[in-house]
């Protein structure tokens, strides 16, 4: 879903439902590949996490 939005096939939002923070190194490898030109801003910018369901629908573009 993630790369689908990147490449422009569609423009909802993807959370990552991170309840402990189990992706927690997910996200700084991700930053790590932004900083060495391997991923754009504007794609890590379609990717969101969140702690809480709640906090998951209240992300810009998510629908209940």
């Amino acid at each position: 879903m993630w790369t689908s939005a990147s490449l422009g096939m569609h423009a909802k939002p993807v959370v990552v439902l991170d309840p402990g923070g189990f992706y927690t190194p997910l996200w700084a490898f991700l930053e790590d590949l932004r900083d060495r030109g391997f991923v754009r801003q504007e794609a890590l910018d379609t990717l969101h996490h969140a702690a809480t369901v709640d906090e998951a629908f209240a992300t810009p573009g998510v629908a209940r």
